[in-house]
């Protein structure tokens, strides 16, 4: 992702600092939120640096998944 919209209108210049900004804390492990049609979840952290996040295209399928409308296989 080389850009994120409306990024001149906030104060991040990290990914760290993007989920700290959506989430309106210091994020924990696990924590996440959907933004754009995407999903993002803290996977680590470094004491109160944000380390890894999983970002995850949302799909339809995914959307039900989340939903328990489909069976886990």
């Amino acid at each position: 992702m080389s850009h994120v919209p409306d990024e001149e209108e906030n104060t991040f210049n990290t990914l760290g600092g993007f989920v700290m900004m959506r989430l309106g804390r210091i994020p924990a492990g696990a924590d996440h939120f959907e933004w754009s049609g995407l999903r993002f979840e803290v996977m680590d952290m470094d004491e109160r640096r944000v380390d890894k996040v999983l970002v995850a295209l949302i799909t339809a399928r995914s959307e039900q998944d989340d939903k328990g409308l489909l069976p886990k296989m």
